[in-house]
Parts: structure tokens; sequence; C-alpha cells
């Protein structure tokens, strides 16, 4: 945790980055914290997190764990020493100085809520299917699901009506650059739907 603590403190120490520590427990929603996880939030350098990591690993050759529209996971374990403390904070000087601290972007909203259920999830799964573009979807009945990570929980599930709201949050999500699962084409450009005749 000592090392963890000293690489959040440096981190810190960077226009435009922020990794938050044992204050945030307590706070709403959240009893406690891992200190041994380092959440950076890159927002403040105008990245997504998937931009972050992208960078991350091309210039210092490091993976991390997680990300998400603003941030990056790194875990921090008892086989680390001063020279992973040494090569973090590396990493994010050099991030840091490539990018100039800008105001955030626009947050991605909570995915919509409502959905109608068209069809039992088992039904839609195994009736005839057809590919249309994403964005001439809306209105049909999904016959595959769509998953963003994090949080990989799915945002549509066979038999869901595609709702136009939940069509573009799925198209601002990928935009974002997160990570998809479920859908066959994985760059998102067509679903499969019921083939309702």
């Amino acid at each position: 945790v000592t090392l963890a603590e000293t690489i959040r403190q440096r981190i810190n120490r960077l226009a435009g980055l922020f990794c938050f520590g044992a204050g945030r427990a307590g706070t709403a929603g959240v009893c406690s914290v891992d200190l041994c996880k380092l959440t950076v939030t890159v927002a403040g350098l105008g990245l997504t997190g998937v931009e972050a990591e992208r960078i991350l690993r091309r210039q210092s050759r490091f993976q991390v764990e997680l990300v998400d529209q603003n941030n990056v996971l790194l875990l921090i374990t008892h086989g680390d020493g001063p020279d992973v403390a040494a090569a973090v904070e590396t990493a994010f000087v050099q991030l840091a100085a490539q990018r100039r601290p800008q105001g955030l972007r626009p947050a991605l909203s909570a995915a919509p809520q409502q959905t109608q259920l068209a069809m039992l999830p088992r039904d839609a799964f195994f009736a005839g299917k057809r590919c249309v573009p994403v964005r001439e979807a809306a209105g049909r009945i999904a016959a595959e699901p769509v998953t963003f990570y994090p949080p990989g929980v799915p945002v549509l599930l066979p038999g869901e009506r595609i709702s136009p709201a939940i069509l573009e949050w799925c198209l601002a999500a990928r935009a974002l650059g997160l990570y998809l699962s479920g859908p066959q084409d994985g760059r998102f450009e067509t679903i499969q739907v019921v083939d309702e005749g």
C-alpha cells in the first residue's frame, strides 16, 4: 500500500491527472477503497481512458488493468517494487507532457433504463435473423446482445425493441472507443435483428 500511495502522490502532482485515494472512502456510495488499485483520471488531459491506454501501451510498454470513459486502472501488487513506481511515474509524466490540461469532455450519460421486451430472449435468439445497418435498427427487435465494457452489463438483449435512445447511446459509447462485446459485427456497423418478415 505504501508503494501505491507513493505512486498516487506522484501522479497527483501532474497537471491534468488525478488519482483518488483513501479520502474517497465514506463518501456517497463508497464504503471502502482498495488502495492497491490506482484509478487515474485522464480526462483533464482531454483523453478518454481508451486513448490513454493505447498511448501508455505504445510508448511505455505497459498494460493497464481496465479503462473506461475517463480513467485507467493500474494494480500494484506485493511483487512490485520501486522500479515499478519509477516506470509508472515516467509513463504518466510523458503522457502529461504531451497533452495540455484542458476541460473535461462531455460525459457519456447513463444508458437509458427503459426497454421494451417484444419477445422472450430465447425466442429472439433462435428466431430468423437478418443484419441491418446499426443506424437503421431503431424500432426493430434485437437478436443479439450489445454489451460495453466496463461495466460489462448488456445494454440491449435479444428480444428487446431497439429504441432510438438506446441506439444513440450505443453509438456514443462506440465513438468513445469503449470495448464492445456481443454483436457479430465487432465494428458495430451492423446488428442482427429478428426478421419480422
